[in-house]
């Protein structure tokens, strides 16, 4: 990171059992420009960083940006969506229901298709849309790497329908 002055990071946390401390993951984050993790994950953060008993996802998002210096967290949240936390908003997006068949690759999948959206500079609607689409029809599928195609993922993502709930 040092050698790349500018360089803007994605760190995709992955809280493994004796894999990771906190230190590291502050440390990780303080690193990355965008953020990617699921709800428990950011539950357990909550609960070791906060002195606030109650978790709740904006409160998260909110402390962990303003102290990590973040300036996009997504927390997937399964069948349920997603949330994103931007530019001092926290939207939350619903998800697509599918028969589940592998969740093995589903969160790189739809970390893929995240930064893609981000990359284009989509609107955040059409981002989460299609990441949560990719994530469910990769889940669909068996297999970290099942075969999918752009079209099947468009059918499924319903970017006039993606919702928004900003605060």
């Amino acid at each position: 990171v040092q050698s790349l002055p500018g360089a803007r990071c994605f760190y995709d946390m992955n809280l493994r059992t004796g894999h990771w401390n906190l230190p590291l993951v502050q440390r990780l984050s303080r690193l990355a420009a965008v953020l990617k993790l699921n709800e428990t994950e950011a539950e357990i953060l909550f609960q070791l960083t906060s002195s606030s008993g109650k978790f709740e996802l904006e409160e998260f998002c909110r402390h962990w940006s303003a102290t990590c210096g973040i300036d996009t967290i997504c927390v997937t949240r399964g069948s349920k969506g997603c949330v994103v936390f931007r530019e001092g908003q926290f939207h939350a997006f619903a998800g697509y229901s599918v028969k589940v068949a592998d969740t093995v690759g589903a969160g790189d999948a739809f970390a893929a298709a995240f930064l893609h959206g981000l990359h284009h500079q989509w609107p955040l609607e059409k981002i989460a849309s299609f990441a949560n689409a990719l994530g469910a029809l990769v889940t669909s599928r068996s297999g970290a790497i099942p075969d999918w195609t752009i079209d099947e993922c468009l059918r499924l993502a319903t970017f006039s329908d993606a919702k928004s709930t900003a605060r």
